[in-house]
């Protein structure tokens, strides 16, 4: 195969990889006050890196209730903060991506959400 017969399937790659960064790129980054606006009287369900699903209604008084468990959460600069039973309290930085959040800790993905209006579940 000649140089002028790889560039085509190089360019090509190339156009591949780029499809495959921009929707990271899609994500925007949630300040505290973007948190709030995001979850607070919603409801998330989705998936933990560490403890698997959750589908969570975050009450604006700072509680959090599930199907079988509660706990409190609160934003601390633009981070959002929850605790539950003798769980340690976790942090994550969250970035929007559609009608999802993206739970990011140290710069890292380590959770995803989809966000439902209200308490669709009646936690």
């Amino acid at each position: 195969m000649t140089n002028a017969t790889r560039r085509p399937a190089r360019m090509i790659g190339a156009a591949a990889l780029g499809l495959l960064v921009v929707p990271a790129l899609a994500d925007e980054a949630l300040t505290g006050d973007g948190l709030r606006a995001l979850i607070v009287g919603n409801t998330v369900q989705g998936t933990m890196e560490t403890t698997g699903g959750y589908d969570e209604f975050y009450r604006p008084d700072g509680t959090i209730k599930a199907a079988t468990y509660s706990g409190t959460w609160s934003i601390e600069g633009d981070s959002f903060c929850t605790q539950v039973g003798a769980d340690p309290r976790e942090c994550w930085q969250g970035a929007k991506a559609g009608d999802e959040i993206h739970w990011l800790r140290d710069g890292k993905l380590d959770g995803t959400g989809k966000v439902t209006p209200g308490n669709p579940n009646n936690y």
